[in-house]
């Protein structure tokens, strides 16, 4: 290997006594550097239906690419998206977005597979949308029988004939 004059040539870091560092197959192909794991998506359209997998990470920026991919699919005839998500590590409310933006033009989707962070995500989703659980009990009267009316200048937590004591009762006076 060639080096320029005056520069150090390049030497392996020795960790654990003096052994040189064992690269781990498949680590620097798909993280970034010291960063999180680069997003993949692989996709095919067959007969109307695209189908995509997905792995890696998954927000408001990475997602990016996805978006622009299911944009271009209606023109290829696709009306049903099959999403492999088995080997996503992390999403956020940007992939939920995607799908709601995927759902609007009358399009379906379904999932073929979701890890964990997915699941929890989808499931999240599905209670936020989901409609009010009806309240317990009987049902209150919508109107009933007129309440009795309060006696003006008393408080109802206040036992009959005690007066509440003011401010001037305690010595207090306005100033000049």
């Amino acid at each position: 290997m060639a080096t320029r004059p005056g520069r150090p040539r390049p030497t392996a870091t020795r960790v654990n006594g003096g052994e040189p560092p064992v690269p781990v197959p498949g680590a620097a192909r798909w993280r970034g550097v010291n960063g999180p794991p680069l997003p993949r998506i692989r996709s095919t359209v067959r007969d109307g239906v695209l189908s995509v997998s997905l792995a890696g990470e998954f927000d408001h920026y990475s997602c990016a690419p996805l978006r622009v991919l299911l944009d271009g699919a209606p023109p290829l005839g696709a009306r049903l998206l099959v999403l492999d998500a088995a080997e996503v590590e992390f999403c956020d409310s940007a992939l939920l977005d995607v799908l709601e933006r995927w759902s609007r033009g009358g399009r379906r989707w379904e999932l073929a597979a979701a890890s964990r962070p997915v699941r929890l995500l989808l499931e999240l989703w599905n209670r936020v949308r989901a409609p009010l659980p009806p309240v317990s009990g009987p049902p209150r009267p919508v109107s009933g029988p007129p309440r009795p009316a309060r006696r003006s200048g008393r408080r109802a937590t206040r036992p009959p004939g005690r007066r509440v004591p003011s401010a001037a009762d305690r010595g207090w006076r306005p100033g000049p």
